[in-house]
C-alpha cells in the first residue's frame, strides 16, 4: 500500500511539473509572436491578458534550485506570489501556479524561468526580479 501511495505522488509531482512546462512553452509562444505583431506584412493576434509570463524574460537553462523560508505570500488568481529568504539580506521573489505555501515555511524552489523588472496589473506592484517555478516542502 505505501509503494502504492509513493507512487501517485510521483504521477502527481511529474503532472504538475509537465503542466508547468506546457504553461511556460504556451507562453513563450504568445509572447513571441506578440513582438512580430508589429512587423510588416504579419498579422496583429491577440495578446493573453493577464498571463505573467507574458512579458518572461529567459528560461534558465539548467533550472535554478533554493532553499528558504517563505516570509511574504501573494495570491493573485490562480497564482502565488511568494517573497523567499534564504538567509540574511538574501530575497528573492517566485511566482507559482496554485496557492503557494504557508508563512514560515521551508521550500525548496526550483526556477524555470525569470523575470527582471516585471509588472503585475493584478497585484498593481512591480517586481525587480521574479523567478517562475515550483515550490514544495523542504525534505
Amino acid at each position: 500500500m505505501l509503494r502504492s501511495s509513493v507512487r501517485t505522488a510521483r504521477v502527481r509531482r511529474a503532472l504538475a511539473t509537465l503542466a508547468f512546462w506546457l504553461v511556460v512553452a504556451v507562453s513563450l509562444s504568445f509572447s513571441a509572436r506578440g513582438r512580430s505583431a508589429g512587423d510588416a506584412g504579419s498579422r496583429a493576434r491577440p495578446s493573453v491578458a493577464g498571463n505573467p509570463l507574458r512579458s518572461l524574460a529567459r528560461p534558465l537553462a539548467p533550472p535554478e534550485h533554493l532553499r528558504g523560508a517563505v516570509r511574504e505570500r501573494l495570491v493573485a488568481g490562480s497564482y502565488a506570489y511568494l517573497r523567499v529568504a534564504m538567509g540574511p539580506g538574501q530575497e528573492r521573489w517566485l511566482a507559482t501556479i496554485g496557492a503557494g505555501r504557508a508563512l514560515g515555511e521551508c521550500v525548496d524552489v526550483t526556477a524555470y524561468a525569470m523575470a527582471p523588472s516585471f509588472e503585475s496589473p493584478r497585484l498593481n506592484r512591480r517586481f525587480e526580479s521574479l523567478l517562475f517555478g515550483s515550490a514544495r516542502p523542504c525534505h
